[in-house]
């Protein structure tokens, strides 16, 4: 796991440049019950970046991070928060340069709620991060990134892999079978068109682990969804298919 980790760094810094990708990166926050700090200003987080397939925001990137408000807030665990920096560099941030990030909380989602207080987001650790590259001609077998694990439920992060693979979600599901660490890759190998791609909380899905030696999987079931608007003809079934979150 420890070559496959550098070998992917190696490659977010070969396509990285000193003060490349400027713009204001958004974050989508999720709660940690493994990180979180006794001080009602100041929480560990993880986060993902609300990417795209254009540049400056053609990067996936999932982190564990503090979050510091400028005054006490109470931070519920089923509600969607986002964070929405000042302009800056996500090359800098991807390869450590950048370690703070400056902007506005928002309770929900900064394209529908108004900012509540501003804080700072500080880089703690990178999980994983994805050059979105559109080479690919068909929808490859759908991936998803584990991280943000409590007990056996952990959040996945949708994998794109080209254009063509366009939907960034994310969701919290149970998994077993195996102990997964943050970072890790399932691959959905039953799953092969865009229509499977999207996860279901009614069914349950076998996926291997990627990465490791051997043949092993696990089975991924009761799924729930973050709503995550970066694709507003995907809100209707991520409305439909969201159920409260523990």
């Amino acid at each position: 796991m420890l070559s496959l980790y550098v070998l992917v760094l190696s490659f977010i810094y070969s396509n990285c440049e000193k003060g490349g990708r400027v713009g204001s990166h958004g974050q989508m926050m999720f709660l940690s019950d493994t990180f979180e700090t006794d001080r009602s200003n100041s929480i560990i987080v993880y986060t993902k970046h609300l990417g795209g397939h254009s540049p400056p925001h053609d990067y996936q990137d999932v982190m564990i991070g503090r979050f510091d408000l400028e005054g006490p807030f109470k931070f519920n665990k089923g509600q969607v928060y986002h964070f929405l920096p000042k302009d800056d560099s996500l090359d800098d941030w991807l390869s450590g340069d950048l370690t703070v990030f400056t902007g506005n909380l928002h309770n929900g989602t900064f394209y529908e709620a108004k900012p509540i207080l501003k804080g700072t987001l500080t880089r703690l650790r990178g999980i994983w991060s994805n050059l979105l590259i559109d080479d690919k001609e068909t929808l490859p077998t759908p991936k998803y990134v584990v991280f943000n694990k409590v007990k056996n439920v952990y959040n996945l992060e949708h994998y794109l892999e080209g254009k063509k693979d366009a939907f960034q979600y994310s969701v919290r599901a149970e998994i077993e079978g195996n102990i997964l660490n943050d970072g890790e890759i399932l691959e959905f190998y039953e799953l092969r068109n865009i229509k499977d791609d999207v996860l279901v909380k009614d069914k349950e899905y076998n996926a291997r682990i990627l990465g490791r030696n051997g043949e092993q999987k696990v089975t991924v079931k009761n799924v729930s969804y973050y709503i995550n608007p970066d694709k507003k003809d995907r809100m209707n079934f991520l409305e439909k298919t969201c159920h409260d979150l523990e």
